[in-house]
């Protein structure tokens, strides 16, 4: 075996670890996020345009994967597939960091963190979510930045400026990649460095922006900036909301936080403790890791729901600051403490490999409304006629995917329902039109989105209930 080979195997088996402990998972139902995203880049393939008819929150590199996933086959295995391909750059790019910060050995510790401890079942860490996506861009952007700072070679500040744009091109609150890299290059290179990222940056963020200008600017401005910004300033109870969502989930979430928590402490000790052999003060390299997880911690808190997923995005850092912990060990203590925090991911998956398939999906969505759309989505295939529209009142956006429907109501979630004030009188009038849909599927009761009644009247009217599965209605215009 060559040096070269010796060195990377770990690396290679952390890679194969990260992908085996999602196979499992391969077949379960798709997230609302992952079947409405998946569903909009169909559209878009067919010639909707983006941010128009085609309506998302989400900036055009996150669409774009879709859009490429999606081309291979309409299978939800691919799109699982996809999020274990961001799992392995996730683990390359945090792997990268370390390897530069301190050596191979944190490199492999980092690398099988974030291959079993990052899966994180209970965080949706198996799912094509914009975090994760994000998040692997990101630490690419830091591994870029922390050779540079070993390296001091100029390509490396030009493929962190990509890679961080990149990150915030796939989710907006995925910017921490980019400021570390714009604050190390400075810290360490000045103002010309600095000017460097911000070069190789300007090439995806400029070709998003000349994609925007050349359909609609307004429509792209709102849809990527201004309603993020307008949910995240104060929608949902504001600070108080935002706090209570936070800490709500937490109980739940704990076999995958607290491993990582573990892990991020761990490193945290072992960046910010002097080293008194070598110098009085930290090596300056190791204050990048904990500055990550800083920026990262800030881009996960503007959020304002905090899914499960939102967790993610601390997945990078974590493990980071877990794989240098772990190598300041002896050999034998790091390898213990690694495998009791791969325990909970380990144990879950296997749990969930074993169980009947029902079982497994019911393990990895507990979404009730996900689950029954695997009764509901061939009852519509098997009832509805090419060309009949669908409507998901008011939020599960993967049944338009798992059904080939389609809606002219450019909302699928309900929370652009609560934010964006023309929005309901839009769907009072879809509802209402010439244009109407076929099908309705009641998810939730027409007062929560519309108080007025004015929803719930028109539903009375106009449609009819033709089945109930799994206590939800489907109603047909009629």
């Amino acid at each position: 075996m060559t040096g070269r080979l010796r060195r990377g195997w770990p690396l290679a088996l952390a890679a194969l670890a990260a992908v085996a402990i999602r196979l499992p998972l391969l077949a379960v139902p798709l997230d609302a996020d992952e079947g409405g995203y998946a569903y909009l880049a169909r559209q878009w393939a067919a010639g909707g345009r983006l941010y128009g008819p085609v309506w998302v929150d989400r900036p055009q590199a996150l669409m774009l994967g879709y859009r490429l996933v999606t081309a291979l086959g309409r299978s939800r295995a691919w799109i699982h597939l996809a999020a274990a391909g961001c799992a392995v750059l996730l683990l390359a790019g945090v792997a990268g960091a370390a390897w530069a910060l301190a050596g191979r050995r944190a490199a492999g510790f980092a690398a099988f963190a974030v291959a079993v401890v990052g899966a994180a079942p209970h965080l949706q860490g198996f799912m094509l979510n914009g975090e994760l996506a994000a998040g692997a861009w990101s630490a690419c952007a830091v591994a870029a930045s922390a050779w540079y700072v070993r390296r001091r070679r100029s390509w490396l500040l030009l493929a962190a400026g990509v890679a961080g744009a990149v990150a915030v091109l796939t989710k907006q609150s995925g910017f921490d990649g980019l400021l570390l890299a714009l604050g190390s290059a400075y810290a360490f290179g000045r103002i010309r460095a600095a000017l460097t990222v911000l070069a190789g940056a300007a090439v995806p963020l400029g070709l998003a922006v000349l994609a925007a200008a050349l359909t609609s600017w307004h429509d792209w401005w709102f849809a990527v900036v201004g309603y993020r910004l307008q949910t995240s300033a104060g929608s949902r109870g504001g600070v108080t909301g935002r706090w209570h969502n936070l800490t709500a989930g937490v109980p739940h979430l704990w076999p995958d936080l607290l491993p990582l928590a573990a892990l991020g402490l761990l490193g945290l000790a072992c960046c910010l403790r002097p080293v008194r052999r070598q110098r009085p003060r930290p090596d300056p390299a190791r204050l990048l890791p904990p500055a990550w997880l800083v920026l990262a911690g800030l881009g996960f808190y503007g959020g304002v729901f905090f899914f499960p997923h939102y967790w993610m995005q601390l997945v990078g850092p974590l493990c980071l600051l877990g794989g240098l912990g772990l190598s300041a060990l002896p050999p034998r203590a790091a390898v213990a403490a690694l495998l009791v925090a791969c325990l909970p991911a380990t144990l879950w998956t296997t749990r969930a490999a074993l169980a009947p398939p029902d079982r497994r999906d019911r393990l990895a969505v507990p979404d009730a409304r996900l689950l029954a759309n695997r009764d509901i989505a061939p009852w519509l295939r098997a009832h509805a006629a090419p060309g009949d529209q669908l409507y998901a009142f008011v939020s599960s956006a993967d049944l338009y995917y798992t059904t080939g429907l389609r809606t002219d109501f450019r909302y699928l979630w309900q929370a652009n329902l609560e934010a964006i004030p023309a929005a309901v009188p839009q769907l009072r009038a879809y509802l209402a039109g010439a244009g109407r849909p076929r099908w309705v599927v009641l998810y939730q009761q027409p007062a929560v989105i519309d108080p007025s009644g004015a929803i719930g009247l028109t539903l009375a009217a106009d449609y009819r209930p033709v089945a109930v599965i799994d206590g939800y209605r489907i109603l047909r215009a009629g």
